[in-house]
């Protein structure tokens, strides 16, 4: 594994074969043109689980619709893979970031007591307004506590909940379309009951 010693910036393509990249409190910039390729998986992923952020820009003239799956995980333990896609479809760019980091615990404001994940994602942005996007973050089937079809999406924006999509037991996938990004995670209905996005 590798370990980022200061913020870096990939403009080409960032080759995922073997091991991990540890951003630490490091930030790892993908430009605009940035791609990543290779077969990410927990032996080959990006380990965004502290301070550092996984950012990918996005280019101020970008057709929508703009997808964009970051390849990352946890390595605390086991290692688990764990991706994010983004798929913007509406939204305005100007000098426009979108990132990704992730966690292998409890979401502390999440109060299921029965049905829930052992895992939260943050996702924030600087420079898009008016936006769409579609969040899909697959999780592991060990991080499901309860019953996994009792568990839906929840995005926490820090004082309350907004109830999306229930949990795709096949894919293992939460997801919902949001109009703001902030922290997503797993839990039981009637504990993140605040507001509902879509019936």
């Amino acid at each position: 594994s590798i370990t980022l010693g200061q913020d870096l910036t990939v403009n080409g393509i960032l080759t995922l074969t073997n091991g991990l990249l540890i951003l630490g409190d490091k930030n790892l910039i993908l430009g605009t043109s940035a791609t990543i390729e290779g077969s990410p998986s927990a032996s080959s992923m990006i380990v965004a689980t502290s301070t550092g952020e996984l950012r990918k820009a996005i280019d101020d003239e970008r057709v929508l619709p703009f997808s964009f799956t970051y390849p990352l995980g946890d390595n605390e333990g086991t290692a688990e893979y764990s991706p994010v896609t983004l798929n913007f479809t509406a939204g305005t760019f100007y000098n426009a970031y979108a990132s990704v980091t992730l966690a292998n615990l409890k979401h502390p404001s999440n109060t299921s007591s029965v049905d829930y994940l052992n895992r939260y994602w943050i996702v924030n942005q600087s420079g898009i307004s008016d936006f769409s996007c579609d969040v899909t973050a697959q999780y592991l089937p060990a991080d499901v506590v309860g019953t996994e079809s009792s568990i839906w999406t929840g995005k926490y924006d820090g004082s309350s909940w907004t109830l999306l999509n229930q949990a795709n037991v096949v894919n293992h996938t939460l997801a919902g379309t949001v109009t703001g990004f902030s922290t997503f995670t797993g839990g039981q209905q009637s504990s993140m009951p605040v507001e509902l996005s879509t019936f």
